[in-house]
Order: structure tokens, then sequence, then C-alpha cells
């Protein structure tokens, strides 16, 4: 869903359309700068930061291992997910 929202929002900024977005979760859709987006989700970028603050605190694990789908948003939340937990290790 973040690949057709990632094309469709300039469109619908330019034209001066309201663009409410509910399943996409790229971060980098906000990231645009537009005023025209509502969002009903959560972002993979909150999405991976609960993730990582899950296995520290509730799990208690200090090492993972990630399984990650090379689209944007297992992309955009592998990336987050370890620069969470990079600043997650000194509170470990």
């Amino acid at each position: 869903m973040s690949s057709c929202a990632l094309a469709a929002t300039p469109v619908f900024n330019r034209s001066g359309v309201p663009n409410i977005i509910t399943y996409a979760q790229a971060i980098t859709i906000t990231e645009q700068g537009f005023n025209n987006i509502a969002r009903l989700t959560y972002t993979t970028k909150s999405v991976a930061i609960h993730m990582a603050e899950k296995v520290k605190d509730e799990f208690k694990k200090k090492t993972v291992s990630i399984i990650s789908e090379n689209q944007d948003y297992g992309q955009q939340l592998l990336k987050t997910f370890k620069e969470q937990a990079k600043g997650l290790e000194s509170k470990w």
C-alpha cells in the first residue's frame, strides 16, 4: 500500500485534494511535507520503535534475528528497528 500512496500523494497535493492514508505505513509518505495528508495508521517507524522496546523491556533479549521483506515496508521497518536497537544497547 505504501508504494501506491507514495505515487498518489504528489498528485493529490498538486490537485488540492485531501488525502486520507489508511493502510500505507511508510514514513516517507508524510516526510514529503504535504499538508493535505491525514494518517489513520501507525508508521513503520513507530512500529519498529515499539518492536525494539518490546524485545528489550518485555522479552529481555539482547540479540535478535531479523527476517525482512525487500519492499518499502520491510526495509523501512528493518532500518528503524536497527537504529532503535542500537540506541537501546546502552540501556541493557
